[in-house]
Protein backbone atom coordinates (compact mmCIF):
# COMPACT_ATOMS: atom_id res chain seq x y z
CA UNK A 1 0.00 0.00 0.00
CA UNK A 2 1.04 3.86 -0.90
CA UNK A 3 2.48 5.59 1.92
CA UNK A 4 0.54 8.57 1.34
CA UNK A 5 -2.55 6.15 0.83
CA UNK A 6 -1.68 4.92 5.00
CA UNK A 7 -1.01 8.69 6.24
CA UNK A 8 -4.41 9.79 4.59
CA UNK A 9 -6.40 6.83 6.23
CA UNK A 10 -4.48 7.57 9.64
CA UNK A 11 -5.52 11.55 9.33
CA UNK A 12 -9.25 10.71 8.90
CA UNK A 13 -9.27 8.06 11.79
CA UNK A 14 -7.75 11.33 13.38
CA UNK A 15 -10.22 13.09 12.79
CA UNK A 16 -13.34 11.08 12.46
CA UNK A 17 -12.74 9.20 16.20
CA UNK A 18 -12.90 12.43 18.06
CA UNK A 19 -15.97 13.81 16.17
CA UNK A 20 -17.71 10.37 16.27
CA UNK A 21 -16.67 10.28 20.38
CA UNK A 22 -18.04 13.88 20.77
CA UNK A 23 -21.34 13.29 18.48
CA UNK A 24 -21.71 10.19 20.39
CA UNK A 25 -21.62 12.30 24.04
CA UNK A 26 -23.92 14.84 22.15
CA UNK A 27 -26.84 12.80 21.57
CA UNK A 28 -26.66 11.30 25.35
CA UNK A 29 -27.61 14.61 26.59
CA UNK A 30 -23.67 15.76 27.41
CA UNK A 31 -22.75 18.16 24.57
CA UNK A 32 -19.84 20.24 25.63
CA UNK A 33 -20.81 23.85 26.03
CA UNK A 34 -18.22 25.60 28.26
CA UNK A 35 -19.42 27.81 31.32
CA UNK A 36 -18.40 31.66 31.09
CA UNK A 37 -15.44 32.34 33.83
CA UNK A 38 -17.13 35.62 34.75
CA UNK A 39 -20.38 33.52 35.51
CA UNK A 40 -18.70 30.65 37.61
CA UNK A 41 -16.93 33.22 40.16
CA UNK A 42 -20.05 34.69 40.08
CA UNK A 43 -21.85 31.43 41.11
CA UNK A 44 -19.12 31.78 44.32
CA UNK A 45 -19.35 34.87 45.26
CA UNK A 46 -23.19 35.40 44.50
CA UNK A 47 -25.07 32.85 45.66
CA UNK A 48 -22.38 30.35 47.59
CA UNK A 49 -19.85 31.56 49.32
CA UNK A 50 -17.16 28.62 48.30
CA UNK A 51 -14.67 28.32 50.33
CA UNK A 52 -11.51 25.93 51.86
CA UNK A 53 -14.58 24.16 53.74
CA UNK A 54 -16.17 22.94 50.31
CA UNK A 55 -15.89 19.99 47.86
CA UNK A 56 -17.19 21.51 45.01
CA UNK A 57 -17.98 18.58 42.31
CA UNK A 58 -18.66 19.33 39.01
CA UNK A 59 -21.11 17.08 36.57
CA UNK A 60 -20.01 17.43 33.00
CA UNK A 61 -16.61 18.93 33.67
CA UNK A 62 -15.65 19.81 30.10
CA UNK A 63 -12.24 21.27 30.26
CA UNK A 64 -11.92 21.90 34.00
CA UNK A 65 -12.78 25.65 34.25
CA UNK A 66 -14.91 24.59 37.19
CA UNK A 67 -12.91 22.93 38.88
CA UNK A 68 -10.31 24.91 38.23
CA UNK A 69 -11.90 28.29 39.68
CA UNK A 70 -13.24 26.46 42.64
CA UNK A 71 -9.70 26.29 43.69
CA UNK A 72 -8.94 29.51 43.21
CA UNK A 73 -11.68 30.09 46.49
CA UNK A 74 -9.63 27.39 48.23
CA UNK A 75 -11.97 24.57 47.54
CA UNK A 76 -11.27 21.26 46.90
CA UNK A 77 -13.35 20.33 43.43
CA UNK A 78 -13.70 17.13 41.37
CA UNK A 79 -15.11 17.02 37.83
CA UNK A 80 -16.39 14.22 36.50
CA UNK A 81 -16.55 14.24 32.89
CA UNK A 82 -17.85 11.23 30.35
CA UNK A 83 -16.20 12.56 27.23
CA UNK A 84 -12.77 10.33 27.23
CA UNK A 85 -11.54 13.56 25.34
CA UNK A 86 -12.23 15.87 27.63
CA UNK A 87 -11.09 13.95 30.32
CA UNK A 88 -7.43 13.66 28.93
CA UNK A 89 -7.29 17.24 28.01
CA UNK A 90 -8.69 18.51 31.20
CA UNK A 91 -6.46 16.06 33.77
CA UNK A 92 -3.05 16.98 31.17
CA UNK A 93 -3.98 20.81 31.65
CA UNK A 94 -4.86 20.94 35.04
CA UNK A 95 -2.27 18.03 36.31
CA UNK A 96 -0.16 20.62 38.60
CA UNK A 97 -3.33 21.49 40.68
CA UNK A 98 -3.11 19.69 43.74
CA UNK A 99 -6.92 20.34 45.11
CA UNK A 100 -8.64 18.88 41.89
CA UNK A 101 -9.57 15.93 40.22
CA UNK A 102 -10.95 14.46 36.90
CA UNK A 103 -12.54 11.87 36.88
CA UNK A 104 -14.25 10.25 33.92
CA UNK A 105 -17.51 8.65 34.70
CA UNK A 106 -21.30 8.97 34.89
CA UNK A 107 -23.00 11.09 36.77
CA UNK A 108 -25.73 9.11 37.06
CA UNK A 109 -23.49 6.12 38.47
CA UNK A 110 -21.43 8.53 40.67
CA UNK A 111 -21.55 8.15 44.60
CA UNK A 112 -20.72 11.91 45.93
CA UNK A 113 -17.97 11.93 48.53
CA UNK A 114 -19.07 12.47 52.20
CA UNK A 115 -17.50 15.55 52.13
CA UNK A 116 -19.36 16.98 49.16
CA UNK A 117 -21.02 20.24 49.94
CA UNK A 118 -21.85 21.70 46.43
CA UNK A 119 -22.25 20.87 43.05
CA UNK A 120 -22.25 22.76 39.70
CA UNK A 121 -23.85 21.41 36.30
CA UNK A 122 -24.55 23.42 33.08
CA UNK A 123 -27.15 20.74 31.67
CA UNK A 124 -29.62 21.09 29.21
CA UNK A 125 -33.30 20.71 31.50
CA UNK A 126 -34.41 17.28 30.49
CA UNK A 127 -30.72 16.81 31.90
CA UNK A 128 -30.87 18.57 34.93
CA UNK A 129 -34.76 17.30 35.90
CA UNK A 130 -32.54 13.27 36.17
CA UNK A 131 -29.35 15.12 37.77
CA UNK A 132 -31.26 16.44 40.36
CA UNK A 133 -32.99 13.37 41.27
CA UNK A 134 -29.81 11.61 41.47
CA UNK A 135 -28.78 14.48 43.65
CA UNK A 136 -31.44 14.06 45.83
CA UNK A 137 -30.76 10.25 46.49
CA UNK A 138 -27.05 10.92 47.59
CA UNK A 139 -27.86 13.82 50.01
CA UNK A 140 -30.24 11.00 51.75
CA UNK A 141 -27.68 8.38 51.34
CA UNK A 142 -25.08 10.77 52.80
CA UNK A 143 -27.91 12.66 55.16
CA UNK A 144 -26.57 16.05 54.44
CA UNK A 145 -27.86 19.02 52.53
CA UNK A 146 -26.36 19.75 49.65
CA UNK A 147 -26.35 22.81 47.63
CA UNK A 148 -26.90 22.89 43.47
CA UNK A 149 -25.79 25.56 41.26
CA UNK A 150 -27.29 25.18 38.02
CA UNK A 151 -25.82 27.27 34.81
CA UNK A 152 -28.49 28.75 32.07
CA UNK A 153 -31.18 26.23 33.38
CA UNK A 154 -33.61 26.25 35.78
CA UNK A 155 -35.97 23.12 37.64
CA UNK A 156 -39.50 23.56 36.41
CA UNK A 157 -40.93 22.00 39.45
CA UNK A 158 -38.29 23.24 42.37
CA UNK A 159 -37.98 27.09 44.16
CA UNK A 160 -34.38 28.36 43.49
CA UNK A 161 -33.18 29.32 46.81
CA UNK A 162 -31.53 32.10 45.25
CA UNK A 163 -31.43 32.99 42.02
CA UNK A 164 -28.46 35.67 39.63
CA UNK A 165 -28.95 35.54 36.08
CA UNK A 166 -28.06 33.15 34.30
CA UNK A 167 -27.39 31.03 37.47
CA UNK A 168 -29.71 29.21 40.36
CA UNK A 169 -28.61 27.75 43.66
CA UNK A 170 -30.78 24.95 44.93
CA UNK A 171 -30.75 23.62 48.83
CA UNK A 172 -30.92 19.96 48.48
CA UNK A 173 -31.95 18.26 51.54
CA UNK A 174 -32.34 14.79 52.49
CA UNK A 175 -35.43 12.95 52.56
CA UNK A 176 -36.79 11.54 55.97
CA UNK A 177 -36.05 7.76 56.18
CA UNK A 178 -38.95 5.83 57.20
Amino acid sequence: MDWRIIVTLVLVACIMIPLFIFLVTGIMGAPYVPSEAPDIRKAFTELYALSDKDLLIDFGSGDGTVPQIATEYGAKAIGIEINPILVWFSKHRLRKNKNLKIKHANMYRYHLPKDTTVIYMYMLPQGLESAYRHIKKEATRLDKTLYLISNAFDLKKVKPTEHAAPLYLYKITPEKQK
